[in-house]
């Protein structure tokens, strides 16, 4: 549960959409957004697909890019990388966006769905997989705010869905130098879960819908097992140990399941954590904040 020692923080601290991916074909004025975007505090930078490319920073931190006078005709004329956590509530997400196109007008074509867990990236591997797809690397290095940290990736970097699962606490402490306290809890023990979602995965086209997503979970696709301490000790236990110790459920998964029979076989050795539960709540009261007035 959220209240008795919950593997998530509280929804207030929580994560919810992590990145934003905007486009339209009705850019406003663009003298006058360009106009705008000088009284702002920007910089400059590179992009092979825009000419007119700004990013916009608050005390250091990424707020967006607005991307404007696309190099091909076939291109929306407007484009824009967010993060919504930079805003408390929509409505004010809804007012910057606004300054660049009509609402009605824009629409997503990116959505990164985010939640942390007081989880070590390890424990978390050895009781959840995610249905349908494979970890592409059993340990990789995955690149966050210019740090490498140890992760692992379910699904095609290419693909419409990409699942990335790594150590959040040590990309932070390797980003501040120090360990912080986050409610009196230390930051060693903190796993990162990000979903990527494009085309057709994208289940609200409509960024002025976006607060459809209130009542869609974005984690259908993970599903959490744990072997039971009442499970029969026998071989097979002993089996599934062994497999959970060097590798993770995923793996576990895929060599134990060569004629699909895996749940059948193993099923009575696992029940099911409340994980999943948790981090639809964590999610849905996040986002409940952000859409409420």
């Amino acid at each position: 549960m959220l209240g008795q020692k919950s593997a998530f923080y509280e929804a207030k601290l929580g994560r919810m959409i992590d990145k934003l991916h905007l486009v339209s074909n009705n850019l406003l004025d663009p003298d006058w957004a360009h106009c705008l975007l000088q009284d702002l505090r920007k910089s400059v930078i590179l992009d092979s697909m825009y000419q007119k490319c700004f990013e916009i920073k608050k005390n250091g931190k990424f707020i967006a890019a607005i991307k404007t006078r696309p190099r091909h005709e076939n291109m929306n004329s407007l484009a824009i990388q967010l993060n919504p956590n930079s805003w408390e509530k929509f409505r004010e997400l809804k007012c910057f966006i606004s300054m660049f196109s009509n609402l009605e007008d824009v629409k997503i074509s990116r959505i990164d769905h985010a939640v942390d867990v007081n989880i070590s990236l390890s424990n978390l591997l050895k009781q959840m997989r995610v249905r349908f797809k494979k970890i592409n690397d059993q340990r990789c290095s995955i690149t966050k705010n210019g740090n490498v940290v140890q992760g692992v990736y379910f699904g095609s970097k290419l693909g419409p869905e990409l699942i990335c699962i790594y150590d959040k606490a040590l990309e932070m402490k390797n980003r501040l130098g120090v360990y912080r306290k986050i409610l009196d809890e230390p930051l060693g023990v903190k796993t990162r879960i990000e979903i990527r979602h494009t085309k057709n995965k994208i289940k609200v086209k409509k960024f002025f819908e976006l607060n459809k997503y209130k009542d869609i979970s974005p984690f259908d696709c993970l599903e959490f097992m744990k072997i039971s301490d009442e499970a029969p000790n026998n071989k097979w236990k002993d089996l599934l140990f062994m497999h959970l110790e060097k590798d993770s459920l995923a793996e576990a998964y895929f060599y134990l399941n060569k004629n699909n029979n895996f749940k059948r076989d193993f099923g009575k050795y696992f029940y099911e954590p409340n994980i999943r539960q948790e981090l639809d709540e964590s999610y849905r009261k996040k986002l409940e904040y952000f859409f409420s007035d």
